[in-house]
């Protein structure tokens, strides 16, 4: 008898990029982005593309063709959208009156502005050809992420469709580790987006905040707090990292910490997300669980299509650096105790901030949140 055996399906991931004939300076990035889309394993058989942007004919547009890309083998329509992207460029520097060039897009904004740009629903933008493919080839959302390396200027814009907007938070952690082990990362450096930071006596008040978040994550068994500084803009806000405490993650909240770990600028829109409302409110707020959250829009709205915790912010000022705002953010697995821990934390920051305002834990007018 004959071998009657289904064949062996093979899931892997094709990932190519072929270098210029003879080599030039673009191929030693192409070389690291190729090296960080290998790196990333989480999506050998999902319907999930990755594929880098580059400026292109005098930093005028953004093309993805003949640059790195990477999918899943045997998906027709990924291979379909891939082609036809290939095709199309951005416009990120003059208009070009050409019908193959898209304006206005979220990889020029991404690229333009430095900061990633999260879409999790392309059906509402439908009209635009690469949109209209994407959802033909059944993705439905994307997140387009900054490049950079030691310098200031933005490499390229990498491009993550998914059909499954739950895929995209573990694709972004993926990535942004695998970029830095290439030496490359997804926001410029802390001092180049906010050097004003560095006047104010902000070590003082960097120190009170220090040992406040590593009180209340250890005395409260709270999973992760961190301390945000603000810059407003007019029509956004930049949280810049100060200080992050976790203690040790419940299985389910990991992907939260590596949401954020490296990640020291954050952008918001305004009252967008818990820190958003807060900012915009002055008032603390409370998320029992964010997965709910409608509010988290932007690369935020990655955590809400994934983690299910409580989040409580709460924003306070220092009389070291009165001019800036200082966001408290606490995450830890849902429970019925909300109220009876937020009491405790708020007494344990009190204690420990002395040089912050903010009224006693028990008269804070709170505005909670149910989801």
């Amino acid at each position: 008898m004959g071998d009657n055996r289904w064949p062996e399906i093979n899931p892997g991931r094709k990932t190519v990029w072929t270098p210029t004939t003879p080599p030039d300076a673009s191929d030693v990035v192409n070389e690291k982005i190729m090296s960080a889309f290998r790196c990333v394993t989480s999506f050998p058989s999902k319907r999930i593309i990755v594929q880098f942007w580059r400026p292109a004919f005098r930093k005028a547009v953004l093309v993805c063709g003949g640059n790195p890309f990477s999918f899943p083998l045997l998906n027709p329509l990924l291979f379909k959208y891939r082609s036809r992207c290939s095709c199309y460029s951005y416009n990120i520097n003059i208009h070009v009156d050409d019908p193959m060039t898209i304006t206005g897009a979220p990889p020029s904004t991404a690229f333009l502005t430095g900061f990633p740009e999260v879409v999790m629903d392309l059906r509402v933008h439908r009209g635009t050809p690469l949109v209209d493919l994407a959802l033909e080839c059944e993705l439905t959302c994307f997140v387009m992420l900054p490049v950079f390396d030691d310098e200031t200027s933005c490499l390229g814009v990498i491009e993550v469709s998914a059909r499954l907007p739950a895929h995209l938070l573990a694709i972004f952690n993926g990535l942004k580790q695998a970029l830095l082990m290439a030496g490359l990362k997804i926001s410029r450096s802390k001092a180049f987006i906010l050097p004003y930071l560095d006047i104010g006596d902000l070590k003082l008040a960097g120190s009170e905040t220090e040992k406040a978040l590593h009180e209340a994550i250890h005395s409260h068994d709270i999973t992760l707090g961190q301390v945000w500084i603000t810059h407003g803009t007019c029509d956004r806000v930049l949280l810049r990292k100060l200080k992050t405490h976790h203690a040790k993650l419940p299985n389910d909240m990991s992907s939260l910490e590596n949401f954020y770990n490296g990640l020291a600028i954050l952008r918001l829109g305004k009252g967008e997300g818990l820190a958003g409302r807060t900012l915009e409110t002055r008032q603390p707020h409370l998320c029992k669980n964010i997965y709910k959250l409608k509010d988290n829009r932007g690369l935020l709205a990655l955590l809400s299509a994934n983690a299910k915790c409580t989040s409580f912010v709460i924003c306070l000022r220092s009389s070291h650096t009165p001019e800036l705002d200082y966001v408290f953010e606490f995450f830890w697995p849902q429970t019925n105790n909300h109220f009876a821990l937020i009491e405790k934390l708020l007494l344990t920051l009190k204690e420990h901030l002395p040089s912050f305002k903010h009224d006693s834990g028990v008269q804070l007018e709170t505005r909670w949140k149910d989801t």
